[in-house]
């Protein structure tokens, strides 16, 4: 018993401690999870009804550590951060205030915070926790309630809920049976200042579904919020008849079936939903003209839409629609609604289903309109004659076709056809025909025609003979009061003398025609025409008739934006002088006639020439003078329609009223000037005339500026410029100068040029602009400013061929010369010396302007070898760049071989050759000698040595010997004689080293001559044995040369 009793009382106990610890989460949910120092009571957000009153309280938590200690003094209450004072705020208890609202106001704050932010805070910073206090109102019934069945197969219903700071909910239902059909869906359309707007749609998808069968809805809302009671409160909806407010959709199938010039049948189909909706549906159809010749906006109804009955069987519906224009298209729509809908409410029709119609072609509906005089005759010769027809433009509405124009058919007396012309557009209202008798009268037939045919009415225009025409009025006038009102005046006509006996005959025979004495009336025409002559009329010609007895007649133009032209013509019955067009106008506030014509004659650069013409010769004696008025503009090639602004302000110029030309001076060149001219008049200044712009001639630029270098290097150079300030010319060129040179360096159009120029040249260069007029000398500024420039070190070109030979000073080195190049292109910074002699190359070097140098012969020399040399120089450029000229041409030269030199070799030729005239000389005088002495002996004379018994002959030779010599005592050689001398033979009594020895045999043998040439001979071999002269070298040929040389002199 005991036990059970234990465990019931823990039983209690745990029960209570859950209660104890879920109360104080209820009452501390500002911190969930978390100690907190406090609380506010009660829980939650308060939602109060306004008026109503509402307290709140702020515990402290003294177990937490930052409550410790703390009391109520602690505590405050802020409201939307305002602090909240005594009696709103009191002691609750030592530990809690209490905040205490009597009377609840909606919070003044916007959507979506239109509620009391309440905070309680720990002195006056540390926040314990948050309240929203939501003040608002119990459910509020909705506004603007609307269904909407579309198509009859969705059924959707908006409305507006009001604002309250509470959140309310509202539940749309509808009741069948007793049965309720709850929103299947609901959509949130706009939010705006706390209101918004709702919707709910039932549809054939939906559950529960839109039930299309039932016509009349009953519609309740069960709205609910968190003021009490917070039992919901209905709302009935009055019944609805759907039927009534369902709006179709566009009709389909919407054709054009027929075409007619005034009518079109359309087909369309009901959308297959509606083909059973049980009240029906009505159709409105209407459509645009998409035409220019009326309001594209308007839209026009189509009746024949009453004519339609529906039924229930109605799929498809056929309709005919007149239309007004033949070959005319048109935006045609059709609607549709219920017909249970009320007729005032267009809410309900369906969106416009739309076609393009368009009606077929047909002739058009008439000719063109005319008038008696609308024609102009010009006599070209005596006997012949032009005539311009003029009529109205045909009605764009009236073309009823493609391709519309006219033909006009002239036609002699017997009204037989002359000539027909046609005229394709139909915008063009006038025919000219030449070559015109003047003594045969004419009839011209207008007809109108398109690609369907031609109108089925005509206009017709007389020209009598020019002998039954009145005169034509003079003097036209056109009098301009403002933008639309103008009078017309002339001078009144004289009326024929009478008509010709054809023209009576004609007259009589035809009912159409008239002829009275005198004059019958004036025809006054006028028109839109861009140009005052020759006038083209644009659209319809104007007229109106005035009495014989009148010479004037004031006419209001529709538009004042156009530009109209007058004319007048007099009548005679059927007979019409044609028409005369005003040449004259007069501003009514000056009385000033627009002078005409005006031009310019001839122009110079300097000057135009300016003239022009006044046709108002009924102003005579009025004119004061003529103001001219002239100034730049800007220059343009097409100024269109918009007049060019002057650049300053208009010079006038009076000019005496008894000129018509003058010559403005002192202008600039190549300018675009305007020019205008009025008429001064005693009664003031008169319309301007129509502007002319004109240009004066070419002239001479300014001078180039700014002038300056661009890039100078060593083989071109760059200069820019600005264009001269005044080109005075359509297409300024430039010509480059340099330095004193009179002939163009360069010719440009751009204003930058390069040159190409020499290396390290200076150069002076200036710049001149000039103009070609056509058919002219050129036209050119001065020279500019000049700039000097001094072109950068180049590559100078090849030095001459160099010259080699031994060194005269010192025979162990050449010595190589070369003259430097033409073309230095800048200070030679070093010459470079390449010699090649069979495989091996030499190179030498050689600084600053040096043309020679001397190179040891052991270095580069071989025996017999050929050296080839070549030479370049070498400039250093600015940036320290080698730049090197092309190798010269090559010199050569020959090293000595092993043996001689060719120059010991002539050496020793020429002295052989010497030694050999000596000898020959010696001989001689020897010769001479043994003569005189022969003589001597014959005269019995004794010799010195004779006495001394030294005489090598004996007696009886002596005998011999003058023998001999009397056979050749006037000779030379020793033929008579013997010879003591011997042949000279080196291969004999020779021993080494020793000198030559000389065969006294063979010399007494052999003549006198070959004697002395053997002895030579054998000497001169000797010695070149001697020598070591190679026999396979090519100085052996001048050897035996030399000696064979020798053999003929000695010979001789």
């Amino acid at each position: 018993m005991s036990r059970l009793l234990g465990k019931g009382l823990r039983a209690c106990l745990v029960c209570v401690i859950i209660t104890v610890l879920w109360k104080t989460a209820l009452a501390n949910d500002c911190n969930i999870g978390f100690l907190s120092t406090g609380w506010i009571s009660p829980p939650g957000d308060l939602q109060i009804e306004k008026g109503k009153p509402w307290e709140m309280f702020c515990v402290l938590n003294t177990s937490h550590p930052d409550g410790q200690g703390g009391s109520w003094r602690n505590l405050s209450f802020y409201i939307d951060n305002k602090l909240a004072h005594e009696p709103t705020v009191k002691k609750y208890n030592e530990t809690a205030i209490r905040l205490y609202v009597p009377v609840s106001e909606v919070s003044p704050n916007s959507p979506p915070h239109d509620y009391y932010g309440v905070t309680c805070k720990q002195n006056h910073v540390t926040g314990i926790c948050v309240r929203h206090v939501y003040v608002g109102y119990p459910p509020q019934e909705v506004k603007d309630f609307q269904c909407t069945s579309y198509n009859w197969e969705r059924l959707e219903c908006i409305w507006q809920e009001p604002y309250n700071p509470i959140e309310t909910t509202y539940a749309l239902s509808y009741q069948v049976s007793l049965r309720s059909s709850p929103c299947p869906e609901y959509r949130t359309l706009a939010k705006k200042n706390g209101q918004r707007t709702r919707s709910c749609v039932y549809s054939l998808d939906s559950r529960p579904l839109y039930r299309n069968s039932l016509r009349n809805y009953s519609f309740v809302f069960d709205m609910a919020n968190a003021v009490p009671p917070t039992l919901p409160v209905k709302q009935h909806i009055a019944a609805i008849d759907i039927d009534a407010h369902m709006i179709p959709n566009r009709m389909e199938n919407l054709n054009q079936t027929e075409a007619t010039p005034s009518s079109a049948k359309i087909t369309w189909k009901v959308p297959f939903n509606l083909q059973l909706f049980p009240p029906g549906l009505e159709f409105r159809i209407a459509y645009h003209i998409q035409a220019s010749w009326v309001d594209t906006t308007v839209f026009h109804n189509v009746p024949e839409t009453e004519s339609l009955k529906w039924t229930n069987k109605s799929v498809k519906y056929d309709l005919a629609i007149r239309l007004p224009y033949a070959n005319t298209k048109y935006n045609l729509s059709i609607w549709a609604r219920s017909r249970a809908a009320d007729p005032n409410d267009e809410r309900f029709w369906s969106q416009a289903a739309m076609l393009i119609v368009k009606t077929s072609a047909d002739r058009p509906c008439s000719g063109p309109e005319t008038s008696l005089g609308s024609f102009e005759v010009i006599n070209n010769r005596l006997d012949m004659r032009s005539a311009t027809i003029r009529w109205s433009q045909l009605p764009s509405d009236c073309e009823n076709g493609p391709e519309t124009g006219y033909e006009i058919t002239m036609l002699d007396s017997q009204r037989n056809t002359i000539e027909s012309k046609n005229v394709s557009s139909v915008e063009t209202t006038n025919a000219v025909f030449n070559n015109l008798t003047r003594d045969r009268a004419y009839g011209f037939v207008l007809q109108s025609y398109n690609d369907v045919g031609y109108s089925p009415t005509s206009s017709q225009v007389f020209i009598p003979m020019a002998a039954n025409m009145p005169t034509a009025p003079e003097n036209v006038m056109r009098i301009a009061y403002n933008e639309t009102f103008f009078g017309i005046q002339w001078t009144a006509s004289v009326p024929s003398k009478g008509l010709s006996m054809a023209a009576f005959g004609r007259a009589r025979s035809d009912d159409s025609l008239s002829y009275p004495r005198t004059l019958s009336n004036y025809t006054v025409f006028w028109c839109r025409s861009v140009r005052d002559s020759p006038v083209q009329c644009e659209g319809q010609l104007y007229t109106q008739e005035v009495s014989a007895s009148d010479t004037s007649l004031n006419v209001t133009v529709p538009d004042p934006r156009a530009n109209y032209q007058f004319a007048v013509a007099a009548n005679q019955g059927s007979y019409s002088s044609g028409m005369v067009w005003s040449t004259c106008i007069v501003i009514a506030n000056g009385n000033g006639s627009q002078v005409k014509q005006v031009e310019v004659v001839a122009a110079t650069s300097s000057s135009l020439d300016v003239s022009w013409l006044l046709p108002c010769s009924v102003q005579n004696g009025i004119i004061n003078a003529f103001n001219l008025y002239y100034c730049p503009v800007e220059d343009g090639d097409n100024y269109g329609e918009e007049e060019p602004d002057c650049q300053s302000n208009p010079d006038p110029i009076k000019v005496p009223p008894t000129v018509n030309r003058y010559v403005i001076g002192q202008l600039e060149p190549f300018t675009v000037y305007k020019i205008v001219m009025s008429v001064e008049t005693q009664f003031g200044e008169g319309q301007s005339s129509v502007p002319i712009m004109n240009r004066t001639a070419e002239g001479k630029p300014s001078v180039p500026l700014d002038l300056n270098l661009i890039e100078v290097t060593n083989r071109s150079l760059s200069i820019t410029w600005r264009a001269p300030m005044s080109p005075n010319g359509a297409s300024t060129y430039y010509q480059v100068f340099r330095s004193n040179d009179t002939n163009v360096w360069a010719t440009t159009e751009k204003t930058t040029a390069t040159m190409d120029v020499e290396s390290y040249s200076g150069y002076v260069i200036s710049v001149q602009a000039c103009n070609s007029p056509n058919n002219s000398p050129k036209l050119c500024s001065d020279l500019s400013e000049s700039v000097s420039v001094k072109t950068q070190i180049g590559v100078p070109g090849a030095p001459g061929q160099p010259s080699v030979k031994t060194s005269a000073d010192n025979s162990s080195c050449i010595e190589i010369k070369w003259l430097p190049p033409t073309k230095l292109a800048g200070p030679t910074y070093m010459s470079v010396i390449n010699i090649t002699g069979g495989e091996n190359k030499h190179n030498f070097s050689t600084y600053g302007n040096a043309t020679e140098r001397l190179v040891e012969t052991s270095a580069v020399c071989q025996p017999g070898l050929e050296l080839k040399v070549h030479v370049k120089t070498v400039n250093q450029a600015e940036n320290g760049e080698l730049l090197e000229s092309p190798w010269s041409v090559e010199g050569v030269y020959q090293c000595k071989p092993e043996g001689l030199s060719i120059a010991q070799i002539l050496g020793i030729t020429f002295g052989a050759a010497l030694l050999v005239v000596i000898i020959v000389t010696v001989m001689f005088i020897g010769r001479r000698v043994q003569v005189q002495k022969t003589k001597a002996r014959e005269a019995e004379i004794v010799l010195p040595w004779e006495k001394a018994g030294n005489s090598e002959i004996s007696n009886s030779d002596n005998a011999k010997q003058v023998v001999g010599h009397q056979k050749d005592v006037a000779g030379l050689g020793f033929n008579s004689v013997p010879n003591y001398y011997g042949r000279l033979d080196h291969k004999t009594n020779r021993i080494g080293g020793s000198p030559p020895v000389i065969d006294m045999k063979k010399i007494q043998t052999s003549n006198s001559t070959n004697v002395v040439c053997e002895v030579v001979l054998t000497l001169f071999t000797q010695y070149l044995l001697h020598c070591n002269l190679r026999r396979d070298d090519y100085s052996h040929v001048i050897f035996r040369v030399n000696i064979n040389v020798l053999f003929i002199f000695i010979e001789l």
